[in-house]
């Protein structure tokens, strides 16, 4: 299949980056607002610790763990056409979800997408390119 990344395996590798970038964007603001709240600087270390055990930073594991399975799909195989649609319909359930279905990752995420830019960006290039690789968009502009 083709798609405005070239190959789908291409176009969601774009989507593991802009991922990644997403999440990192996103545990920056959440460490930040730790930091405030402790009063205290969060090293490497310490971060690791936080966001693994710390039930303030549970509410990320939903993110971290679709990471991780697109991650597994991608050295797995080649991925067919009805597993790419799936991976951009729980893509976007997470971070755009239909009214009425949204998780409590979501309910959080979007209080600091109103107010932190480079999230609100971070945000925008996912969903761009869940958008230009969606099968109905082929030959659209995102």
């Amino acid at each position: 299949m083709n798609t405005a990344f070239g190959s789908s395996d291409i176009g969601l590798q774009s989507l593991t980056v802009a991922l990644r970038d997403l999440h990192k964007n996103l545990v920056q603001v959440v460490k930040a607002e730790r930091e405030n709240a402790l009063m205290t600087h969060i090293d490497a270390g310490q971060l690791l610790q936080l966001l693994t055990k710390d039930p303030h930073f549970d509410w990320l594991h939903e993110l971290s763990e679709y990471m991780a399975r697109l991650d597994e799909l991608l050295d797995a195989n080649d991925i067919s056409q009805e597993e790419q649609r799936e991976i951009l319909s729980q893509a976007n359930a997470l971070i755009m979800p239909a009214e009425g279905n949204e998780s409590a990752f979501y309910r959080r995420y979007v209080s600091y997408l109103q107010h932190h830019p480079d999230l609100t960006m971070a945000h925008a290039n996912v969903r761009r390119i869940i958008v230009a690789l969606s099968p109905d968009s082929q030959g659209s502009t995102p």
